[in-house]
């Protein structure tokens, strides 16, 4: 991506901070836009973190204002909005 090409190359940390300030404001908008699709029983994707070595698949249980809590095999897990996808049938 050209983008993080750019981002890589850029010196001045006043820029990179309003940049990190960007695209967290960003993640947040479209996580909140997502949220609306997120309903108890949607088959979803889970990104991988510390805790889950590995994209997940999982159902919404429940959806909160930042987070939804996630059945993936016997656990259940909460998990921020911006680490969920929907699954794509296929």
């Amino acid at each position: 991506m050209k983008i993080i090409e750019l981002i890589d190359q850029e010196q001045d940390l006043k820029v990179m901070i309003k940049v990190r300030n960007a695209a967290v404001s960003r993640v947040e908008r479209l996580s909140q836009r997502q949220k609306y699709d997120l309903l108890p029983g949607t088959k979803v994707v889970v990104e991988a973190n510390s805790k889950l070595d590995r994209e997940e698949e999982g159902t919404i249980i429940r959806v909160n204002r930042t987070k939804a809590v996630v059945s993936i095999g016997i656990a259940r897990w909460t998990v921020p909005l911006s680490m969920i996808t929907i699954k794509e049938d296929g």
